[in-house]
């Protein structure tokens, strides 16, 4: 499944830019140039990505910041799209993870992505919902145990289809085996349920080995170490600025965007 993202800009220069880098990056594109168009979008699907053309579009800086607060793309890696008016420090405030100023050249529009792409790749791997049919044995403690089977998985938990509706908020320990490797043990929260009995657990502790278990399997069954190459870089020059993930923090920086031998 490739990668999606939402292109929010009226800018032809800048469309047509991003247009070939996402191209060559095997990224799914998805324009808009109206916020309210944006937003209706955004509150109906899930993007890997969103640009933001935050200084000439109206209203578009302030779609950003609300976006953080909702709940369909609030972890979405965000480009903010500047022209002199914005600076790092309110594109941050704002929430993006990265500016690219204007005007943009396809090579920094791809120097940009090239820093992106591993973080968008970790996100969709962490919400995306693998197809998944086995037993799961639910341990609610004091002699209730329920065996159900599950629905589909994740990095952070799986769905299950119980008969009946199950407490939301009840911590569990849940156990289950995937098709290839070790089965799996931990304690779980149900954190969403339905009348007809379809729940959502998240895991609330798992070990390093685990958590890599989990992530190898749903890597070779839903093939994302291939999901999108890596971009090729132009010949351009310029500086991107860029924000990039440090420790768990995110932080901005400049990063000078001269092709390695360049002068």
């Amino acid at each position: 499944m490739r990668l999606e993202t939402l292109l929010l800009s009226a800018d032809v220069e800048t469309v047509r830019v991003l247009r070939r880098v996402m191209q060559d990056a095997g990224i799914d594109l998805l324009l808009t140039s109206t916020v309210n168009d944006a937003a209706d979008l955004m509150a109906r699907r899930k993007f890997d990505a969103i640009i933001a053309d935050c200084d000439d579009l109206p209203g578009a800086d302030e779609l950003v910041q609300q976006l953080r607060q909702g709940s369909s793309n609030r972890s979405a890696i965000v480009f903010a799209l500047t022209n002199g008016t914005t600076n790092l420090r309110r594109a941050f405030g704002l929430g993006a993870n990265f500016i690219l100023e204007k005007p943009l050249s396809l090579e920094r529009a791809t120097r940009g992505l090239r820093a992106a792409l591993g973080l968008m790749v970790r996100e969709r791997r962490r919400y995306f919902r693998l197809p998944f049919e086995v037993p799961a044995t639910l341990d609610f403690g004091q002699g209730t145990r329920y065996q159900f089977p599950t629905s589909n998985l994740s990095e952070g938990g799986l769905s299950v289809r119980a008969t009946h509706k199950l407490p939301i908020g009840a911590k569990v320990r849940l156990s289950f085996c995937p098709p290839e490797g070790e089965a799996i043990e931990c304690a779980a929260l149900v954190a969403w349920s339905t009348d007809d009995g379809r729940a959502g657990l998240r895991f609330m502790v798992l070990g390093q080995a685990v958590r890599q278990q989990l992530a190898d399997f749903i890597s070779r069954a839903s093939r994302y170490d291939d999901v999108a190459p890596a971009p090729r870089a132009g010949n351009g020059r310029g500086t991107a600025k860029l924000g990039v993930e440090n420790g768990g923090r995110e932080e901005m920086t400049r990063v000078n965007s001269h092709p390695a031998g360049s002068n």
